[in-house]
């Protein structure tokens, strides 16, 4: 299991190594994305949203939109790019789904799609990013999904 799980690593860096080379990862991201592979239990699971992945999901059961909720009224409703597309979500003035709830972080997730899978990644923040109450850095989102970023409540729809 140990050799395998090695296999998957070298195949996961060697894919990096080539998404970085075609310029698909900025040296930021690269760097983030070997430090990942190097601990990750599935490191192929960092590589899901690069060219020639095969671990995509069917679009049968991909989100569409976001609704924002704050205690029970909706603040926003956000339909998703088409894919390939990778949004910022956070505080910050120019993210694409800008939340002034002071519990999100500046700069708090990034949404991407893919093919037909749509995925949530955490970038450090500070109260965290959760898909139905579990702690996630990295996660799939499918329609009615709960994803809370800190203490805001985002229906994935």
């Amino acid at each position: 299991m140990v050799q395998s799980l090695e296999h998957d690593r070298a195949a996961a860096l060697d894919g990096l190594r080539t998404a970085y080379a075609a310029e698909l990862l900025s040296p930021a991201t690269f760097e983030d994305r070997v430090a990942a592979v190097l601990e990750a239990e599935d490191p192929a699971g960092w590589l899901w949203d690069l060219p020639g992945s095969r671990r995509r999901r069917r679009a049968a059961g991909a989100p569409r939109a976001l609704v924002v909720v704050e205690d029970g009224v909706t603040l926003a409703r956000l339909r998703l790019p088409p894919a390939p597309a990778t949004r910022l979500v956070g505080r910050d003035a120019g993210a694409w789904l800008h939340l002034e709830n002071t519990s999100v972080s500046r700069r708090h997730a990034l949404i991407s799609r893919r093919g037909g899978a749509c995925r949530v990644r955490d970038l450090g923040s500070t109260n965290g990013t959760f898909v139905n109450g579990e702690p996630v850095l990295v996660a799939d989102l499918r329609s009615g999904d709960e994803l809370r970023l800190g203490e805001v409540l985002v229906c994935v729809r």
